[in-house]
């Protein structure tokens, strides 16, 4: 894929490329681990529900997205659709680049943000294919997979962030039309809220101090 693959974002060339390439990856592991299904977390997303008993609601339908077109956090309920989602990619930049490239041009003068990513690649296979698929930051028994912690999306905010409530060592967030709190599966800490990871997250204290010398040592 790196060998067609034209880069159109203002993200740095490595990060979008491997964006694009961690679907290959996961298609292989499922290949080489003999999985027809699997859900998918980006690594800045805290689990906090068992999802054994989450994916009932979403088993019929072959996959999902999380706010209309977000990757972070995805069940895969065939292993066919991963194979064609990456024949999908293949297909975009080897006959329709320039066509995205003009898109992200126009995109560019017009003074818009954003560009090419797999997240749009993601958009309009789904929109081409006929994909069965839903949106997992809906509700659904008032439970919802998080969006992204810096934003509102209808739920109430604090110190710039959804207001968690943890009950049961589960974050709920009062959802502010419905007025009653909204449980929630994951926390999508993106950008400069990574760091909240070591705060939510639900490790013993050794493991957390193993983490932090990790990363000050990486650093």
């Amino acid at each position: 894929f790196a060998s067609i693959y034209q880069h159109l974002s203002p993200n740095p060339y490595d990060f979008e490329l491997f964006c694009f390439q961690r679907w290959f990856i996961l298609k292989s592991v499922a290949a080489q681990l003999g999985l027809e299904r699997c859900f998918y977390l980006d690594s800045d997303v805290l689990l906090f529900s068992d999802l054994s008993e989450v994916e009932k609601n979403y088993r019929q339908l072959q996959l999902t997205v999380n706010f209309e077109q977000g990757p972070y956090s995805c069940f895969i309920n065939s292993r066919a659709v991963l194979v064609d989602f990456c024949a999908y990619m293949m297909d975009l930049f080897r006959h329709h680049s320039a066509q995205m490239a003009a898109d992200y041009h126009s995109w560019q003068a017009a003074g818009q943000t954003g560009g090419i990513s797999d997240m749009h690649a993601l958009m309009h296979f789904i929109r081409d294919k006929g994909i069965k698929f839903t949106d997992t930051s809906a509700i659904v028994n008032d439970s919802t997979f998080d969006v992204v912690i810096h934003e509102s999306n209808g739920y109430a905010m604090e110190h710039g962030r959804k207001a968690l409530r943890w009950i049961a060592g589960r974050p709920s967030v009062l959802h502010l039309t419905l007025n009653k709190p909204i449980r929630f599966h994951t926390l999508h800490l993106q950008g400069n809220n990574k760091g909240l990871i070591l705060e939510y997250h639900q490790l013993s204290g050794f493991w957390t101090t193993v983490i932090r010398l990790y990363n000050r040592f990486r650093g």
